[in-house]
């Protein structure tokens, strides 16, 4: 039977995975805790920052592996431990000893801790295959595509909206498909992601692009988290200061007056809708705030009609000249200035193919744009 059939008693079934979800976060914490406990003591005994560790990955998942899995890690490590002389192959090597010593009381702690938590899933996935009514049949094909038991859990996590989520949702089934996989990679990179919530951001690179769904700043650059402080808007507009637009000057000035970024992208991109919408009538009843805002582009627009280049080439040459009338538009705001005559802050112009995945810088030696240049090492 379905259990989400009735409203009472789905409310009791959402009332208990709630409560299973809040057990679960609290495994976690424990776990956390006590991994971070035994990679403290190991970082300070051996003199070494777990970051330093060759197979550090493995390191931080240590509770995941046997002893021999850990003696391997220690081996690729000892002669780079300075407060340690390590010798894995050394019978009743003292530093081996203590270490293996530490894991061991470690993993006392944290296989009750772990099966506790796989249980837990497993009841998740259980109680969630009953909510939608899937059969056994059905349970399998979902493991299978997932892999892992905890493919529902995972997908369903947001128990709070449960029963908004329906199996022909595809759209909706895609995203939390996609949660899924974040969190996933969440688990394997909780350090990183805890340090930027304790210490803060500290981005190189203010992003204002487009806020068309084809052209995501952190999958074309391969940015990672705290990488990137991004401001998207239909074609990629910087209204000039004092035009009464208090967005996109909210995250200029933060971004050059709290987070110090030495570097401001404006990124255009091959099929903007936006600038296309230039080209033809937009009606100010129907849609007055998409006709007052692309107007913000007209002068783009304006300059490339009045130059005498071919109709069939505006198009793109809109789209270019677009991106940098609005890096001229930066220079409208005092904190722009004064950043660039510091010398902190260098402005750039980049347009990105839609149909080649290239990116194309705007040189303002030569007056062209180019295919943008990579360091030697990061090609």
């Amino acid at each position: 039977p379905r259990l989400s059939a009735e409203p009472e008693q789905s409310d009791v079934v959402h009332d208990l995975l709630a409560h299973l979800a809040g057990q679960m976060i609290e495994m976690h914490k424990q776990k956390q805790a006590e991994v971070k406990d035994f990679l403290g003591w190991l970082a300070d005994y051996t003199g070494r920052p777990i970051d330093g560790w060759a197979l550090k990955t493995n390191l931080r998942r240590y509770y995941q592996h046997d002893w021999a899995e850990m003696q391997r890690i220690l081996k690729r490590n000892q002669r780079k431990l300075p407060k340690v002389d390590l010798d894995v192959d050394a019978y009743r090597n003292e530093p081996a000893q203590k270490i293996r010593a530490a894991w061991e009381t470690s993993m006392e702690t944290l296989r009750p801790l772990l099966a506790r938590i796989a249980a837990t899933d497993r009841l998740i996935d259980l109680i969630v295959y009953r909510l939608y009514g899937l059969t056994e049949e059905k349970v399998a094909v979902v493991e299978r595509s997932a892999s892992r038991a905890r493919q529902v859990r995972r997908t369903f996590r947001s128990v709070s909206h449960l029963s908004k989520i329906r199996e022909e949702s595809m759209p909706a089934g895609k995203l939390l498909t996609g949660y899924r996989r974040f969190r996933e990679k969440f688990e394997t990179d909780r350090e990183m992601f805890v340090r930027l919530a304790e210490e803060g951001q500290q981005p190189k690179v203010l992003w204002i692009g487009c806020s068309d769904s084809r052209v995501i700043p952190e999958q074309i650059t391969g940015a990672e988290p705290g990488q990137l402080f991004v401001m998207r808007n239909i074609a990629n507009v910087v209204p000039p200061f004092g035009t009464g637009d208090t967005a996109v000057g909210a995250v200029i000035e933060y971004a050059i007056l709290h987070l110090h970024v030495p570097h401001v992208v404006i990124c255009g991109h091959t099929q903007c809708g936006g600038i296309k919408a230039l080209e033809g009538h937009i009606d100010m009843v129907r849609e007055p705030h998409i006709a007052r805002w692309v107007e913000l582009a007209r002068p783009a627009h304006t300059q490339v009609e009045a130059s005498g280049i071919p109709a069939e080439a505006r198009y793109l040459e809109t789209i270019k000249a677009n991106v940098l009338l609005q890096r001229e538009n930066l220079r409208t705001y005092d904190c722009v200035r004064e950043a660039i005559r510091a010398g902190q802050l260098t402005l750039h112009g980049w347009l990105y193919d839609l149909h080649s995945g290239d990116l194309l810088a705007y040189d303002d030696e030569s007056g062209e744009w180019g295919a943008l240049t990579l360091p030697v090492d990061d090609q």
